[in-house]
């Protein structure tokens, strides 16, 4: 799945603007999945750190989910575990911005719906904690710095991006221990540079490590000082861009990553034709054993809200190598 995300500057030239945040999971990623989306909020400026506070802006979401697979097997008992259901989802906090800094917290919660779940040796893990039960956690605690030329977070946060993504599937999605800059040199070139030594969320759970989604745990291993990632992003067209992405995870590979994607329409017909293409090449660290190409294109019409689509990926392996998804969802092009 491809990634990236865009969080354009505030115009701090007039008194009262809309801040259009796009966040996504990455152009391709986001068409083939279904998962664009354009948030609109009003930015609020506060007068004072006190203030920051008393103009914070509560968001969140809730779900309620219901899982049945009569084919997986528990790591430790060797039972056979079909179902489990639960409520849950993100509750968060941004403050307003002061001198261009703000905070964001969020907690990540699943609840065990008891009278509706078999017991703890049949019941589906997807959805829990340690001991198979709810969790609450602090999934996100940030500070942010915005200018008009740049972004930067530092603390727990949410990223989107090729080989490190939030995978916002079951209860918790992913997010990470580090830093991520965004800079803008224009509206149409910008530049992303980040640190990431740590995980929790849905995909960074190992139960035979004893590592559980509530809990945050080391990308690679002890050992490894995490992700160092930098990325070119050219914006060649209102829906189109080029993407350059540089990932170095110690103890495990670097990466390099191209994408390019957009959207083509037809003036005078309700037409359009989404494209993508993708290659990585993937280097082996420290015998890691993760190494390889990928090429990848999609292609998607639409034409009166019906769309029809298709993706393909090619992987080039050595033996005894295999390639990574990297830390969620990962690069490669699929559809729904």
């Amino acid at each position: 799945m491809i990634d990236g995300a865009y969080v354009p500057p505030i115009d701090r030239n007039v008194s009262c603007v809309t801040q259009s945040e796009l966040e996504q999971a990455g152009f391709i990623r986001s068409k083939t999945a279904g998962r664009f989306e354009i948030i609109k909020r009003l930015p609020q400026e506060a007068e004072s750190f006190d203030t920051m506070f008393d103009y914070a802006d509560v968001y969140g979401k809730f779900r309620m989910a219901a899982i049945d697979s009569p084919h997986k097997i528990s790591y430790i008992t060797n039972k056979e575990i079909k179902s489990a259901s639960a409520f849950g989802g993100e509750l968060g906090m941004k403050t307003a911005e002061y001198n261009g800094f703000l905070f964001n917290v969020a907690t990540n919660i699943s609840q065990n719906i008891y009278f509706a779940n078999p017991g703890k040796d049949e019941l589906n893990e997807d959805f829990f904690g340690r001991d198979k039960d709810s969790f609450a956690y602090v999934s996100q605690a940030s500070i942010n710095y915005y200018s008009d030329y740049f972004h930067v977070r530092v603390g727990r946060i949410k990223v989107e991006t090729p080989y490190a993504n939030s995978d916002d599937i079951r209860m918790s999605a992913n997010t990470f221990e580090g830093a991520k800059l965004n800079i803008d040199y224009t509206n149409k070139l910008r530049t992303e540079i980040m640190y990431l030594n740590r995980w929790a969320g849905y995909d960074s759970q190992d139960e035979k490590a004893a590592e559980f989604q509530n809990e945050f745990k080391n990308l690679v291993s002890d050992e490894s000082l995490g992700l160092f990632g930098i990325a070119m992003t050219y914006k060649y067209d209102s829906n189109s861009d080029a993407s350059l992405w540089y990932n170095y995870i110690d103890k495990m590979s670097a990466i390099i990553y191209a994408e390019v994607a957009g959207v083509y329409s037809l003036d005078k017909a309700d037409l359009s034709f989404d494209y993508g293409l993708q290659l990585s090449n993937i280097k082996e660290l420290e015998n890691s054993g993760i190494a390889g190409n990928v090429v990848g294109a999609m292609g998607i019409v639409h034409y009166h809200g019906a769309f029809l689509g298709g993706a393909y990926n090619k992987a080039f392996i050595e033996d005894g190598k295999f390639i990574t998804d990297g830390f969620g969802g990962g690069a490669l092009l699929y559809l729904p």
